[in-house]
């Protein structure tokens, strides 16, 4: 199956959509760089990672913010002239900011909060562990002909009768042990709920660390 048949029509389509999407999320970011006094590799993950939230990627950002908090972190230890190796693990780089004092106590606690609940199990995809039990109403169809079952979901979403035609229908609720896809739907909702907010919170504490560590004192 092809993507789309006409390319400049779809990306139209696609992009109407997405200005939409991203208005109504930048409204909501503040109107400010918080990456001036930082290095490239600082602002270029900073920017993948709005560009990608207000796109609508929203497990692409949640990733990203991740990754932008850990370079910060190495990038905080390396203009410190603190001697560590590049393939520091994040989760020892967040610790020795906090020995070195760079970083406060609850820093430390919500960038590890980040690293075991956010980071780590989106870069893995453990999609049970983020989303947990969840279950979802629906009906269930049996049918013996095809066009009997798109015409009884056609009826059931108008609410119009079904009653003549050759199903059985269900009330069912079915959980993602069964279905495991229903975890996916789950982590999409999530996802959308939890990427903004993540974003917000990593912003804002890239820009204290930049005022505290980076910006050049008069």
């Amino acid at each position: 199956m092809k993507l789309y048949n006409n390319l400049k029509e779809y990306v139209e389509r696609l992009l109407s959509v997405l200005r939409n999407e991203a208005i109504e999320i930048l409204s909501k970011i503040p109107n400010e760089d918080p990456t001036i006094s930082v290095g490239p590799r600082i602002r270029k993950l900073y920017f993948e990672t709005l560009q990608v939230l207000i796109l609508g990627c929203f497990n692409a950002s949640i990733v990203m913010c991740g990754l932008l908090l850990e370079a910060l972190l190495k990038e905080l230890l390396r203009i410190k002239k603190d001697s560590i190796e590049e393939d520091i693990k994040f989760y020892d780089s967040i610790n020795l900011c906090r020995k070195k004092g760079y970083i406060t106590k609850p820093e430390k606690k919500w960038i590890h909060g980040v690293r075991k609940n956010v980071r780590d199990l989106y870069q893995h995809s453990q999609v049970r562990k983020i989303v947990g039990n969840v279950s979802y109403s629906g009906k269930w169809i049996n049918f013996k002909n095809p066009a009997d079952l798109l015409e009884t979901i056609k009826r059931i979403q108008s609410g119009q009768d079904t009653s003549n035609l050759d199903v059985k229908i269900e009330d069912v609720i079915k959980t993602n042990d069964e279905i495991p896809e229903l975890g996916d739907i789950a982590k999409g909702q999530l996802d959308k709920k939890r990427a903004l907010p993540l974003f917000l919170e990593v912003n804002n504490f890239l820009k204290e660390i930049v005022k505290r560590h980076f910006e050049k004192k008069n």
